[in-house]
């Protein structure tokens, strides 16, 4: 059974990483990351006895797949070269006003017609679905991910709001939001991080705070690797915490918290 990974901007490295038509730099914009195609080398690869990798999109009202390409795998190794356009029945609507429970105050959208979509890259063999490739580093406490975005125009969206998150069932984390993207027309790389601090009062009690930021601009130091399989688990030092409510393991539920603020999800999902 195949298990869905949204991930965001889904999260991604330095130019070397992949091949990009360009990436430029501004040290007071969010940055540029347009690519064509994807130079995968997956950590301990050669581990994996995968025989093809698809690239996916979701597109539509019941979360239909297509698929943009499909390359062989071997020894940890791929390449896809992207598809100059993508035609538009397979993109999501980014900006909805009717649509409430998406909402995210504080965003300015530079074209709120834009459609766009990102895709995730599964491992198959002999046909059977196996799981994701994800482009990520993490830490203790700071996790990156990239991911692989097609817009159908250039657009910038940008803005933050503070906002209590329920990441975790019955625990509320204030969670503040940022968004710097500079998409071109065509494929883009988005990284997406997300941090967490802890501080713990007179009496021994913890709270957390998080915060996320979106940009197109790359952190720098992202990898390759399948599933779950990039070691450090996120926030791993929560579960030293004598207030076990704010330290589970947090990998599933930061998963999610990425998923809800995908830009470009599928119909009635889109930012308000």
């Amino acid at each position: 059974m195949k298990t869905k990974n949204f991930a965001l901007f889904g999260i991604l490295l330095a130019c070397s990483a992949v091949a990009l038509t360009s990436c430029s730099k501004n040290d007071n914009g969010p940055g540029y990351s347009s690519i064509t195609s994807l130079s995968v080398k997956v950590e301990s690869g050669n581990l994996y006895d995968f025989d093809t990798v698809k690239a996916v999109m979701e597109y539509g009202d019941n979360w239909d797949e297509y698929v943009v390409k499909e390359v062989p795998y071997a020894n940890g190794v791929f390449k896809i070269d992207l598809p100059e356009t993508v035609d538009e029945s397979y993109l999501n609507l980014m900006y909805d006003d009717t649509d409430e429970e998406f909402s995210f105050d504080g965003v300015t959208i530079s074209d709120k017609t834009v459609l766009g979509n990102d895709i995730v890259l599964e491992a198959y063999k002999d046909g059977g679905f196996r799981g994701d490739f994800r482009y990520e580093k993490s830490t203790a406490t700071v996790k990156s991910q990239g991911s692989f975005t097609y817009v159908n125009k250039d657009v910038t969206i940008k803005g933050s709001a503070t906002e209590e998150t329920e990441i975790i069932p019955g625990v509320i984390i204030p969670t503040k939001v940022s968004i710097n993207v500079a998409f071109k027309k065509g494929w883009n790389i988005a990284y997406t991080t997300i941090s967490m601090s802890e501080k713990t009062d007179s009496h021994g009690n913890a709270a957390a705070n998080f915060s996320m930021s979106i940009t197109t601009r790359s952190p720098g130091g992202l990898r390759w690797y399948f599933d779950g399989d990039s070691g450090s688990m996120l926030f791993a030092p929560m579960q030293r915490s004598p207030q076990q409510e704010v330290a589970p393991e947090f990998s599933g539920e930061v998963q999610k918290m990425v998923s809800k603020y995908r830009l470009f999800p599928p119909a009635s999902k889109a930012i308000r």
